[in-house]
């Protein structure tokens, strides 16, 4: 987003009213303020923590304006939050607010039935139904603002030539992998963006999945014993639970059309460094949740 340099400078109107003025036109900008990083912070305890040496408190103790206060955070352990009884909106109807830092989604599920927890965001696709036919338990639904794809370097041949892409993109079975992986709570991506953004375009059309096409669209372009790597994501993400298995599902539909494909995996930090280097091998499984509803976030 380059805050940085596309802010010029903020003025203040009144006591409850800023101005921002921008170096260029950003239509994203009011989307992407809305966001928690742009949060309105108290400046005396940021001036106190920037005087005291301490900047790194600012997302590590942080003051805010909401409805509850910090108390405490243990890494990759818990948060914990008590009720803001100065909040200047409605005042909050729980004392306590606790968030249990549970990774697993089967995990997460289990604290939940068992009652170690009130609610769970994003259940493994495998565990819906049981949790649905849980008669404790309520299940929410509503359209998910992600996308999975996977990516070719186009600078390392033959990912250069769009023929051999739209060949391989032919070779993938990409609605067994939304039954397989997703359980069917999905559905086959056609844009760079997912159908609930306002500029998705329902009228694209995919390439149908046709392993004999595939299979003479690569010969055709002199592609012959291809051998590639494809890169599995390490983590669980909402837009792709299971990366290893739709890697295997994946490595399955190009041999079919004679692509050998060996999968590969690392720690998420290198994954994510290695994805972006400019010699990278092969298709690597990535995706991307929405932060702001605006579609420039995915762009």
């Amino acid at each position: 987003m380059e805050m940085g340099s596309l802010i010029k400078e903020i003025q203040k109107v009144d006591d409850n009213t800023v101005k921002f003025i921008l170096n260029r036109s950003e239509a994203a900008f009011l989307a992407n303020i809305s966001m928690p990083f742009a949060s309105i912070i108290s400046k005396e305890y940021t001036d106190k923590l920037a005087a005291d040496g301490k900047k790194s408190d600012l997302n590590q103790v942080p003051v805010g304006t909401g409805p509850f206060q910090f108390v405490a955070y243990q890494k990759d352990a818990v948060v914990r939050f008590k009720a803001n009884q100065d909040y200047w909106g409605d005042k909050p109807k729980i004392d306590d607010l606790v968030f249990a830092i549970t990774t697993d989604p089967a995990v997460r599920a289990q604290k939940l039935k068992a009652g170690e927890c009130h609610l769970m965001s994003y259940p493994a696709p495998a565990d819906i139904k049981d949790l649905q036919a849980d008669k404790n338990l309520k299940v929410d639904e509503q359209a998910g603002l992600n996308i999975a794809y996977f990516a070719y370097n186009t600078l390392v041949p033959p990912y250069d030539k769009p023929e051999v892409r739209k060949a391989l993109n032919q070779a993938v079975n990409k609605q067994a992998i939304v039954d397989a992986v997703f359980q069917g709570q999905g559905q086959v991506a056609k844009n760079p963006i997912p159908p609930t953004m306002w500029s998705y375009n329902d009228k694209i059309e995919d390439d149908k999945y046709d392993p004999e096409a595939a299979k003479k669209a690569l010969e055709a372009a002199g592609v012959k014993d291809l051998k590639m790597k494809l890169w599995a994501m390490p983590v669980s993400r909402p837009y792709m639970p299971n990366a290893r298995r739709t890697a295997e599902l994946m490595q399955s539909d190009f041999a079919k059309v004679g692509v050998s494909a060996e999968i590969v995996s690392m720690e998420w930090g290198e994954y994510l460094k290695k994805s972006g280097e400019k010699d990278r091998d092969g298709a690597v499984i990535l995706g991307w949740t929405g932060d702001n509803g605006d579609p420039d976030n995915f762009l």
